[in-house]
């Protein structure tokens, strides 16, 4: 689903010579993860525009992407701050952007951890809890 999204709004914002790699299994060294790589060709100017469209992406707000944000946003009793976004370089000349699922923030003498869960129809509640608290263990690990 998150695959064939990305590949349609490049399409849609006049990326060419698509290149897709994956899906493979990526080690993050805690967790595994599914991974697919894209590489094309996009004019510079069209690469924000691309960035909009893409964010978020089914992974982290669901599909079809406005009604699940709306849903989101308004089911959601907390803000999601740094739950999910994009982050890498991008310059005239190339852009290497990932998709940021987890995150940390760090105010005065707390720490805020983002993290959630991946609910599709076949989910087990117990068993998606389980990964978040898994998820959240990873990031406070570096608390020491």
């Amino acid at each position: 689903i998150v695959s064939r999204f990305i590949e349609k709004e490049m399409q849609q914002c006049g990326v060419i010579n698509i290149e897709k790699t994956g899906p493979y299994t990526f080690d993050t060294g805690a967790l595994f993860h599914l991974k697919t790589d894209f590489k094309g060709s996009i004019i510079y100017d069209n690469q924000i525009g691309l960035i909009k469209k893409l964010h978020p992406t089914p992974a982290t707000c669901g599909t079809p992407q406005a009604v699940t944000f709306n849903y989101v946003i308004n089911a959601e009793p907390h803000k999601r701050s740094l739950y999910c976004g994009f982050l890498g370089p991008i310059t005239e000349n190339q852009s290497h952007l990932f998709v940021n699922l987890r995150c940390m923030q760090i105010l005065n003498d707390r720490a805020y951890l983002y993290v959630g869960g991946g609910i599709t129809g076949d989910s087990e509640p117990e068993k998606e809890w389980d990964e978040t608290i898994n998820k959240s263990k990873t990031l406070a690990s570096f608390l020491g």
